[in-house]
């Protein structure tokens, strides 16, 4: 079942049959189809920025799990690679920002240290 709200679970699914489809091609014509659907869906997989911090980890499972089938190769292709790591980066710092609320964001990181100096009573 794959959850709705989370456009992640579509792509990595139509990844996944594209996959299979190229591994059950027969002929040259199928497999350069299949090839085509597998780009599409790879560069999906890598522009869809998951609605949920359960999509980020899948995402990030499923990736893991796709590049032990290429040893020594990038899964996606360098470019692809790295808008497939914004995306979830992208995801993640949403949440964090919705945990902590909007106030608490837009600070910087960095809080001020106490102050060493003693305050002096007139």
């Amino acid at each position: 079942m794959i959850p709705s709200n989370d456009p992640i679970f579509a792509a990595v699914k139509e990844h996944r049959a594209a996959l299979a489809a190229l591994n059950a091609c027969r002929s040259d014509a199928t497999a350069r189809k299949a090839a085509e659907r597998i780009s599409a869906a790879e560069r999906k997989i890598a522009a869809t920025i998951p609605a949920t911090l359960r999509g980020a980890c899948a995402a990030l499972r499923y990736a893991r799990q796709a590049s032990r089938s290429f040893p020594g190769e990038t899964w996606l292709g360098h470019k692809l690679n790295l808008q497939f790591l914004a995306s979830i980066e992208q995801s993640i710092a949403g949440h964090r920002r919705q945990s902590i609320g909007p106030a608490a964001a837009g600070r910087g990181a960095r809080q001020r240290a106490p102050s060493s100096r003693r305050a002096v009573s007139r």
